[in-house]
C-alpha cells in the first residue's frame, strides 16, 4: 500500500512538475507554433500540390484512382516528387522540434523566451545537424511527429481522393486493422526508449549513437515514473480535445438548427463539423507537439541532471532574452503577411488541390441552381452558393458584338419570348431582355449575365463548370475563354466541357493548365484517352460501372448529367461517378450523406461526428 501511494505520489509531484514546464513560456510558445505552423503549413501544401500536378502531368494523367495508383506511384517523377515532399516535411518538423527544444532548455535555466526569441534559439540546434553532418535525427523526429499526429494524418488520408478508397478498403480487412495497430505498437516500441536522445545529441553534444545509448539507458532505469506520465500528458490532452470537438459540434448543430433553412440543415453541418474537426485536430497536433516535448526536457532535466537535487521546477526565476520591439513586430507581421497572404491566394483563386481530390462525389449546379432561380442567371449561380454546391454549370456563347454571354438555348423565344437567336444581338440588347419572369414573377428583370461578370461572382465562392456551346468550326470562342480564365487567375478553379474536341483542343493550346471535359453523345469508343480530355462528362442512362472503371484507369473523372432522382442519384453513387450534375443539388447532397436523412437533431449530430 505505501509504495502504491508512494507511487501516485510521485506521478502527481511529476505532473505537477510538467504542467509548470508547460505553463512557464505557454504564451510564447503557442504564439511561435501558431506563427510557425500557419506560415510553413500553406506553404507546403501549395508546393506539394504543385508537384503532384507536375508529377500527373508527366505520367499522362488527369485524375489518379485506384486503377492507376500503382502505375503512377512507380514513375520516375513520382518518386521524385515524393521524396521531396518528405524530406522538406521532415526538415520542417526537425525546425520546429530545435526550437520547441531550445525554449524547453531556456525553462530549465529558468528563462522565459519571446516568440522571436525561440526562432532565434532554435535555429542554431537545427543548423547544429548539417554542421555535424549527422542525419539520423531526421528519423527519430519524422516516427515522434509521425506517432502524435497518426489520427490527423488518418482523418486527412482517409478524406483525399484516391488515397481514400485504399485506406477504406485497409480498414475493412483484419488484417489492414492489425498491420495500423502493429504499425501504432512499432512507433511506440522504437520512439519512447529514445525519449531523450535529442536532449543528449544536442545538450551533451553526445555522437548519436551514444545519445540512443544514453537514452535507453536512462529509460530502463526510470521506465517505471516515465510510461506513467507519457500516458497521462497524451490521452490527457487528446481527452480534452476530443471533448471540445464534441461541445463544439453539439453548438454548432444548435445554431445550424435555428439559422438555417430545413432542406439545407444536414449539408451545412456536415461542412461546418468537417472544418471544426479540421481546426481540433490541428490545435490537438500543436498541444501534443508542446506537451511532449516539455515533458521530455522535464524528465531529462529531472531524472538525469537533476536526479539527486531539488525539484527543479520549484521556485522558477524567469528572465528574458532581449530583442528588440520592432524587431518582433516586423518578423511577427511578415510572417503573418505571408501565411495570409498564401492561405488566401489558395481559397479565393483555387488551388491545385480541387474539392474533387477532396470527396468521393462532387455535385454541380446545372445551369446554377436552376430549380431555385431561372437558370443561367446570376441569381441561380447565387442559389447555387447558397445551396453548397461544388461547381455550379454554366452555357457561354458570342452575343454580336462578341461579347462572351451566359446562355444555354441558341434561339431566345424560351426565356426571354423573343423568336431572335443571341447572336444577332448586342450585348447591350441582350441585358435589356427579362429572363426570370418566364421563372416566376419573384425574378422578373433578370439579365443575361456576361461571363466576366460570372467569373467575378464566382471567384473564390464555388468552382465553375463552363460548356462552350457549338457555335461552328470558324470560332475563337475557347481562345477568349481561356485567356478571360487565366486574366481571372482562376484556372485552378475552372473546368471547361464542350461537345467538340476541336474546342477542348484550342482551349489546351492556349492553357494547358484548365482542366477539360468532353461532353459525349454515346457511351462508346476510347475518348477518355485523347490527351485534350481530362474527364468525360456523360448522360446518366450511359454511364455504367465498367466505363467509370476504365475512365478511371485511363485517370480521367466522370461527371454524369442531369441527375434528379433518388433513384438515379443512388445508381450513379454506387457506378462510382466523381462529379453529379443536378437541378437539385441540396438533394443530392443530402441522399449522399445519410441514406434516408436525420429526423432529430441529436441524430444529425450523430451523423455528422461518424
Amino acid at each position: 500500500m505505501g509504495k502504491g501511494r508512494n507511487g501516485r505520489r510521485n506521478v502527481r509531484a511529476q505532473l505537477k512538475g510538467v504542467f509548470a514546464t508547460f505553463r512557464l513560456n505557454l504564451k510564447n510558445v503557442l504564439a511561435f507554433e501558431l506563427l510557425y505552423r500557419l506560415v510553413t503549413l500553406p506553404g507546403y501544401i501549395r508546393l506539394t500540390a504543385a508537384g503532384m500536378k507536375w508529377a500527373m502531368e508527366c505520367s499522362g494523367y488527369s485524375y489518379i484512382t485506384l486503377g492507376n495508383l500503382g502505375a503512377f506511384l512507380l514513375k520516375p517523377w513520382t518518386i521524385g516528387w515524393m521524396a521531396f515532399s518528405v524530406l522538406l516535411a521532415i526538415v520542417l518538423l526537425w525546425i520546429e522540434s530545435s526550437c520547441l527544444t531550445a525554449v524547453y532548455q531556456a525553462a530549465a535555466y529558468y528563462r522565459i523566451l519571446r516568440p522571436l526569441d525561440i526562432a532565434y534559439g532554435g535555429y542554431p540546434i537545427a543548423a547544429s545537424l548539417f554542421q555535424r553532418k549527422s542525419w539520423q535525427p531526421l528519423g527519430l523526429t519524422a516516427a515522434e511527429y509521425g506517432l502524435l499526429n497518426i489520427y490527423l494524418i488518418f482523418w486527412i488520408l482517409s478524406r483525399v481522393k484516391p488515397v481514400n478508397f485504399v485506406m477504406d478498403e485497409l480498414m475493412a480487412q483484419p488484417a489492414g486493422r492489425l498491420g495500423i495497430v502493429l504499425l501504432v505498437v512499432f512507433l511506440v516500441l522504437y520512439t519512447v526508449p529514445r525519449l531523450f536522445a535529442v536532449h543528449y545529441f544536442i545538450v551533451e553534444q553526445r555522437s548519436w549513437r551514444d545519445s540512443i545509448e544514453d537514452s535507453k539507458e536512462l529509460f530502463r532505469k526510470h521506465w517505471k515514473r516515465v510510461l506513467p506520465i507519457l500516458g497521462l500528458v497524451n490521452v490527457g490532452i487528446v481527452a480534452i480535445m476530443f471533448l471540445l470537438r464534441n461541445v463544439v459540434v453539439v453548438a454548432a448543430a444548435l445554431l445550424t438548427e435555428i439559422m438555417v433553412s430545413e432542406e439545407l440543415v444536414l449539408a451545412v453541418l456536415t461542412q461546418l463539423c468537417d472544418r471544426i474537426s479540421l481546426v481540433v485536430l490541428f490545435l490537438t497536433s500543436l498541444l501534443l507537439a508542446i506537451g511532449n516535448s516539455a515533458l521530455t526536457a522535464f524528465l531529462y532535466h529531472r531524472l538525469e541532471r537533476h536526479a539527486g537535487g531539488l525539484e527543479w521546477w520549484q521556485g522558477m526565476k524567469v528572465y528574458s532574452i532581449r530583442i528588440s520591439r520592432r524587431r518582433i513586430l516586423t518578423t511577427a507581421g511578415v510572417a503573418c503577411g505571408i501565411s495570409c497572404f498564401v492561405i488566401f491566394d489558395m481559397v479565393y483563386n483555387g488551388s491545385v488541390i480541387g474539392p474533387d481530390m477532396l470527396s468521393e462525389v462532387q455535385i454541380t449546379a446545372h445551369r446554377g441552381s436552376s430549380q431555385s432561380a431561372p437558370e443561367n442567371t446570376m441569381a441561380a449561380l447565387e442559389a447555387a452558393v447558397e445551396e453548397l454546391a461544388d461547381y455550379a454549370e454554366i452555357d457561354v456563347q458570342y452575343s454580336s458584338d462578341q461579347i462572351i454571354v451566359v446562355c444555354h438555348d441558341t434561339n431566345l423565344s424560351r426565356v426571354a419570348g423573343v423568336g431572335k437567336k443571341v447572336g444577332e444581338l448586342t450585348f447591350e440588347e441582350l441585358r435589356g431582355l427579362d429572363v426570370g419572369s418566364w421563372f416566376s414573377e419573384e425574378f422578373a428583370g433578370e439579365q443575361i449575365p456576361s461571363l466576366e461578370e460570372v467569373l467575378d461572382y464566382c471567384k473564390g465562392k464555388i468552382y465553375l463548370n463552363i460548356e462552350l456551346k457549338n457555335i461552328g468550326r470558324d470560332t475563337n470562342l475557347p481562345e477568349r475563354v481561356a485567356a478571360m480564365i487565366r486574366e481571372k487567375d482562376m484556372a485552378d478553379q475552372c473546368v471547361v466541357t464542350s461537345v467538340s474536341l476541336s474546342y477542348l483542343d484550342q482551349i489546351k493550346e492556349v492553357e494547358p493548365d484548365i482542366r477539360t471535359g468532353f461532353i459525349v453523345a454515346a457511351a462508346y469508343g476510347d475518348y477518355y484517352t485523347n490527351p485534350a480530355v481530362d474527364f468525360i462528362s456523360l448522360r446518366s442512362s450511359l454511364v455504367t460501372r465498367g466505363l467509370v472503371e476504365r475512365a478511371h484507369e485511363a485517370g480521367r473523372a466522370v461527371h454524369a448529367w442531369t441527375v434528379n432522382t433518388p433513384r438515379e442519384i443512388r445508381q450513379m453513387e454506387q457506378a462510382g461517378v466523381d462529379n453529379i450534375i443536378t437541378d437539385y443539388p441540396v438533394l443530392v447532397r443530402n441522399l449522399l450523406y445519410q441514406e434516408e436523412g436525420p429526423r432529430t437533431l441529436m441524430e444529425m449530430v450523430r451523423t455528422v461526428l461518424n
